[in-house]
């Protein structure tokens, strides 16, 4: 977008400043909200896995049984 060569009134300068100003808060409040929602995470991911290491044990899954032979026709 070419602006160039207008004139803007103070009342319109007033409104786009408060406008970007609006937009880039947005944006970091967006972006902190992010890393705290990877950090809450990161943190349960690593409390779990310590504690799944100390007290569950992997189970034995049972061996599928072979399909049943198909009788002759007769």
């Amino acid at each position: 977008m070419d602006s160039s060569g207008v004139q803007y009134n103070a009342a319109v300068i007033v409104k786009l400043k408060k406008l970007y100003n609006n937009i880039r808060k947005q944006y970091e409040l967006n972006l902190f909200r992010a890393f705290l929602m990877i950090d809450k995470y990161g943190r349960n991911v690593d409390r779990g896995e310590k504690t799944r290491q100390k007290s569950v044990e992997p189970t034995k899954q049972p061996a599928p049984q072979p399909a049943p032979a198909a009788q002759p026709a007769q």
